[in-house]
């Protein structure tokens, strides 16, 4: 009796500890990607790495961390680099979609992050879906292009 149970206590830890190996399908709530194009919520603080800027993904100005986070109230907030924002967000699987974005007024100084900011006000409403990638995030507009590119805060 002492060895079977023994026995099933060792293999309810080998059960234990292979789960907890095991992929989490996706995007766990906190923004950590998982791998490949899998899907779980965008809810988490993510970090802009490219936007579209001339028919191209460039990366952001340097200095300026653009951000998003996903809230699970369905609002976004975020920064542009310049300017504060807020909308709401929809979506489940991979689908993805966020309201026009209202904004702080605070003047960019800089030409770069004046662009990226305006790049980043008129893109982000265009989303459409998402998918994880081994880096982050992408988000994606109606034709399937890669519009904004993401990696988890802090990642």
């Amino acid at each position: 009796m002492r060895r079977s149970l023994g026995l099933l206590t060792l293999g309810l830890l080998v059960v234990v500890g292979l789960a907890a190996c095991g992929d989490s399908g996706g995007v766990s709530a906190d923004g950590d990607a998982g791998g490949g194009d899998q899907v779980g919520s965008p809810v988490g603080s993510w970090t802009v790495t490219s936007y579209p800027s001339a028919g191209a993904l460039v990366g952001v100005v340097d200095g300026t961390s653009p951000s998003l986070e996903f809230l699970e109230d369905g609002t976004v907030v975020g920064f542009t680099g310049c300017n504060r924002f807020n909308a709401t967000w929809s979506g489940s699987g991979s689908e993805l979609n966020i309201t026009p974005l209202a904004t702080t007024k605070m003047a960019c100084v800089d030409e770069a992050a004046s662009a990226q900011e305006q790049a980043l006000v008129t893109t982000l409403p265009t989303v459409t879906s998402w998918r994880t990638t081994g880096e982050g995030a992408e988000l994606l507009d109606a034709s399937g292009t890669t519009v904004v590119t993401l990696v988890a805060a802090g990642g």
